[in-house]
């Protein structure tokens, strides 16, 4: 269900790029949202999003994310904050009535600081933890360090890539034990401004340690409301290759959210 309306979102924007490719032409790589407040060191935005349902099913979801971003001299640095709450009515055999039961909960948090040598060329260093109480690993922690490359550089468009050795540990949730070792991740970022209102982005990571190989793709179209707002449509997917036998390799995640630069 999920691809479906992804692909549907898809397949509505998709009218706009033989339009965007003129405007481009034109006036290239003019997407960028105006921040709330001026003259500041820090480029920062918030994003929200929330369901709420009522009736037959009575539901509560809420997704959010904070972005910074600053540079100081060559470095160039960028932490994420995400958390995702879901809360279903289920029933409860103990209270005999429907209950509202937390069926999702998830905290991540990245940090990544790049020290550019060329134009081109730069190396990185990055710390990534998840905290999910319902995935096959509750705890998941990297530190990697390595090369960078910016093998787009333009106007309208960039794109990053990552390569580098470091050290991972995850937490099982089905017996509390700890899986730990040496990992290489692989990772690129790319970013296409297609329009004055509408960019596409997409974010591919790969991570291979002995207890688990993972696999994160973030993809989003993001479209321009106001100066400072913009609303968000993005899929992300999560590949683990070592799960509990009750649980799915594969988490997917579709969510339509309100962007705010801050």
């Amino acid at each position: 269900m999920t691809y479906r309306v992804f692909l549907f979102f898809i397949l509505v924007f998709l009218p706009i790029g033989a339009e965007a490719r003129m405007m481009m032409l034109a006036s290239p790589g003019n997407y960028k949202l105006e921040p709330m407040f001026k003259d500041k060191e820090w480029d920062m935005s918030a994003e929200l999003g929330v369901l709420l349902t009522s009736g037959n099913t009575n539901s509560t979801s809420f997704l959010s994310k904070i972005t910074a971003s600053h540079e100081i001299l060559k470095w160039r640095f960028k932490y994420d904050l995400n958390a995702l709450l879901k809360q279903d009515e289920k029933f409860d055999s103990e209270k005999n009535r429907e209950v509202l039961t937390t069926t999702a909960e998830k905290y991540s948090f990245d940090a990544q600081g790049n020290y550019e040598l060329t134009r081109t060329n730069g190396v990185f260093a990055l710390i990534s933890h998840t905290d999910d109480r319902f995935a096959s690993f509750t705890k998941y922690s990297m530190i990697v360090a390595g090369y960078a490359f910016r093998g787009i550089n333009k106007s309208n468009m960039f794109l990053d890539l990552n390569l580098g050795p470091g050290y991972a540990r995850g937490v099982l949730k089905a017996d509390g034990a700890v899986e730990e070792g040496p990992v290489v991740r692989a990772s690129a970022a790319y970013s296409w401004v297609i329009s004055k209102s509408a960019k596409f982005v997409q974010n591919v990571s790969v991570q291979t340690a002995g207890f688990n190989n993972r696999s994160i793709s973030e993809t989003s179209i993001v479209t321009k409301i106001s100066d400072s707002m913009q609303m968000k449509v993005g899929f992300r997917a999560i590949h683990n290759s070592e799960v509990a036998t009750n649980l799915k390799n594969l988490d997917t995640q579709t969510s339509v959210t309100l962007v705010v630069n801050i």
